[in-house]
C-alpha cells in the first residue's frame, strides 16, 4: 500500500507546524473579537459573514493546533509515528466548516438581494475594513509557512491549512475591498447591492479552497477504513 510522501518527519519539523499552528490561533483570537464587536456595529453583510467565517476557522485552526502538538510529541518518541488517523479527522473537520460557512454566507446574500439589498452602515464597517486589510497581510504571512511546510513535509492536515488560509485571504480581501467600494458608493442603488454580491464572491471563494480539503478528508476516510478492514482480517487469520 502506498503511502503519503512526509520527506521533513524530524521531531524538528513537526515542532515547526505546530509553532505555525500556535501561531494562527494566538493571531485569530483578537481578530474574533474585533469582528464581534464589528457586528454587533454594524448592517453589513459581510461582517457578518466574516464573524461566521471566523468563528468556524478558530474551530479549525484549535484543532489543527492539537493534531501539530500530538504529531511532534509522537515523533519525538518514534520518527516514524503518523497519526495519519488524527490528521484526516482535523482535515475532515476542516472541510465541514468551510462547507458550512460556504452555505450560511450563500444564503444570507441571496435573501438579501431578494429583498432589495442594503447598504452597509454603523461604525462598525471602518473597524472590519482596516481589520480586514490587517490580517489580509497576516494571513498571507501564515500561508507562506503553510506552503513552506507543505513542499517539505505534505500532508492532508497541511494541505487543508493551505486551502483555509487562502480561502481566509480571499474573504479579507473581499470583505474590506467591497466595504470600502460601498463606502466610496454610499447613497446610490449599486451600494445597496454591493454587500449581498460580495457575499456570494466570498462563498464563491470557499467553495474553491473546499473541493480539495473535501477529497482529501474522503481519501483519508477511505484509506482508514481500509486499513481498519486490513487489521480486522489479519486479526482473524
Amino acid at each position: 500500500m502506498q503511502t503519503e510522501p512526509n520527506v521533513e518527519s524530524s521531531p524538528k519539523g513537526e515542532s515547526k507546524a505546530a509553532r505555525t499552528a500556535c501561531i494562527a490561533v494566538l493571531v485569530g483570537a483578537p481578530g474574533l473579537l474585533l469582528t464581534a464587536f464589528a457586528a454587533a456595529n454594524s448592517t453589513s453583510l459581510t461582517i457578518r459573514a466574516d464573524l461566521v467565517l471566523t468563528v468556524l476557522d478558530m474551530l479549525v485552526l484549535v484543532t489543527a493546533w492539537i493534531v501539530a502538538r500530538r504529531a511532534g510529541r509522537a515523533g519525538a518518541i518514534s520518527p516514524q509515528a503518523e497519526p495519519a488517523m488524527a490528521e484526516t479527522l482535523a482535515c475532515t473537520l476542516a472541510a465541514l466548516c468551510m462547507s458550512l460557512s460556504m452555505a450560511v454566507v450563500a444564503w444570507i446574500a441571496v435573501r438579501r438581494i431578494m429583498a432589495g439589498g442594503m447598504a452597509p452602515q454603523g461604525s462598525g464597517v471602518f473597524l472590519a475594513m482596516a481589520l480586514n486589510f490587517a490580517y489580509a497581510a497576516i494571513n498571507l504571512w501564515i500561508l507562506r509557512r503553510w506552503r513552506e511546510r507543505g513542499r517539505s513535509a505534505p500532508s492532508s492536515l497541511v494541505r487543508s491549512q493551505i486551502c483555509l488560509f487562502s480561502d481566509k485571504l480571499a474573504s479579507n480581501l473581499l470583505i474590506a475591498l467591497s466595504l470600502g467600494a460601498a463606502l466610496v458608493l454610499e447613497g446610490t442603488l449599486i451600494a445597496r447591492f454591493i454587500d449581498p454580491v460580495a457575499g456570494l464572491l466570498i462563498a464563491s471563494a470557499t467553495a474553491r479552497w473546499t473541493a480539495p480539503v473535501v477529497r482529501d478528508a474522503l481519501r483519508g476516510l477511505r484509506t482508514g477504513l481500509g486499513r481498519r478492514r486490513e487489521a480486522v482480517a489479519d486479526v482473524e487469520i
